[in-house]
């Protein structure tokens, strides 16, 4: 089951990237960040809308 893109779940759920105090600046994390905020990531159409970029 797939949510819509337009539903409130959307909106009000999300994943987030979290890391401890002091490691935001480690060049995995940093990596992780970028590729998970990517284009290509971004305009995955995989999952047929039942996940959607909030980026």
């Amino acid at each position: 089951m797939a949510e819509d893109a337009a539903s409130e779940a959307a909106d009000v759920y999300g994943n987030v990237i979290a890391v401890r105090k002091g490691d935001e600046n480690r060049p995995g994390i940093q990596k992780l960040t970028q590729v998970m905020q990517s284009p290509e990531v971004k305009n995955n159409e995989k999952y047929a809308g039942a996940v959607v970029p909030t980026f």
